[in-house]
């Protein structure tokens, strides 16, 4: 077996009008204006990957779970994306190189 690269992040949360205002400015609350999302992607200075995945805007987090003693969360919007809040996946970028080789 040979290990491969993976990716492991948390979901964050905030204030769907926070976002609305710093996407919009002045617009904001425009009723012509949408929800405001956002995408995110860098590599930092020895190329490892960050990213926001799954960016719900007027969205909740719901518990995702399959097994017994585990905490898994993902993200989801409603069509009309008008909730309190939004929210989304942060990335980081795994390798083989982050752990010890035996």
């Amino acid at each position: 077996m040979q290990p491969k690269n993976f990716s492991v992040g948390v979901r964050i949360e905030h204030k769907q009008s926070d976002l609305d205002r710093s996407m919009y400015g002045e617009m904001s609350g425009h009723p012509s204006l949408p929800a405001a999302d956002y995408k995110l992607s860098v590599h930092d200075k020895n190329g490892r990957g960050i990213y926001t995945f799954c960016m719900c805007p007027g969205g909740v987090v719901t518990a995702s779970s399959s097994e017994e003693n585990t905490v898994v969360t993902n993200g989801m919007s409603y069509y009309a994306r008008n909730g309190e809040n939004a929210n989304s996946a942060v990335l980081v970028g795994i390798t083989p190189d982050d752990f010890e080789n035996d």
